[in-house]
C-alpha cells in the first residue's frame, strides 16, 4: 500500500521530499505499532503520537500523513476507517518569540549549511533549545536502540524518538566519533548562526 500511495503522490505532483516524509511516518508508524492498517484504530495513533515526545506541531504533521495515507486508502477501498478521525493538536504557547508553524515549514527547505541545519532540525523536531544543542553529546544519541531515541532529560520518562529530519540531518553532517556533537560551538556562536538564518530569510522569532 505504501508504494502505491508514494506513487500516485508522485503523479499528483507532491514534491519528492513531501512524499518520503509521509512515507517515513507511515512506515514508522507500521514498524512501531506492530499493527495492521486494517486493524489500526486511533487509540494506537494516540498511543504511539504519544510515546513519541514530540511537539504538538510535530504531531500535528505526522497526524496529516496518516489521514492523507488512509484517506487515500479509503478513496481506493482498501480500508474502510481512517483512524486519525477526531486527532487534532494545538500549540498550548502563546510566547511571542516564537516561530510561526508556516516559517518554521519555510526554515526546514532554505539552503543551509549541514551544522545549521542540524540546529534547525534538533530545536524544531526534538524541542532542543540552544543551550541543549551545544552539550548535546554522540552518546546522547542512540542509534541501535528501535525506535532511535535522543537520551535527553525533557520533562518525561521516555527517551524522545528521533524525528525523521533528524536522522536525515545525521547522514549529511560529520559526527564525531564521541563526546560533544558540536565541540567547537558555544551556546552564543549557535544562537548567532541561527539568527543570522532566520535574518537572512526574513523569519521573526529568537533561538533560545
Amino acid at each position: 500500500y505504501i508504494e502505491l500511495f508514494a506513487k500516485e503522490q508522485r503523479q499528483d505532483g507532491l514534491k519528492e521530499g513531501t512524499v518520503d516524509a509521509r512515507t517515513r511516518i507511515i512506515r514508522r508508524l507500521q514498524r512501531e505499532l506492530g499493527v495492521s492498517f486494517d486493524d489500526l484504530s486511533q487509540k494506537n495513533v494516540k498511543q504511539w503520537l504519544a510515546l513519541t515526545w514530540t511537539t504538538d506541531e510535530t504531531k500535528r504533521q505526522y497526524v496529516a500523513a496518516i489521514r492523507e495515507f488512509f484517506r487515500w486508502g479509503i478513496r481506493h477501498r482498501f480500508f474502510e476507517d481512517d483512524p486519525t478521525v477526531g486527532l487534532t493538536y494545538h500549540r498550548a504557547t502563546t510566547d511571542p518569540d516564537e516561530i510561526s508553524d508556516k516559517d518554521v515549514a519555510r526554515l526546514m527547505t532554505t539552503p543551509a549549511s549541514p551544522e545549521v541545519h542540524f540546529f534547525l532540525v534538533l530545536m524544531a523536531y526534538q524541542g532542543l533549545t540552544v543551550i541543549e544543542v551545544t552539550f548535546l553529546t554522540v552518546e546522547k544519541i542512540d542509534l541501535k536502540s528501535q525506535p532511535k531515541v535522543l537520551k535527553v532529560e525533557k520533562g518525561s520518562d521516555k527517551a524522545p524518538i528521533l524525528h525523521p529530519e533528524v536522522l536525515a540531518s545525521l547522514d549529511a553532517f560529520t559526527v564525531p566519533d564521541r563526546g560533544r556533537l558540536f565541540p567547537k560551538r558555544k551556546p552564543h556562536n549557535i544562537s548567532h548562526m541561527v539568527g543570522k538564518h532566520f535574518e537572512k530569510y526574513d523569519v521573526r522569532g529568537s533561538a533560545k
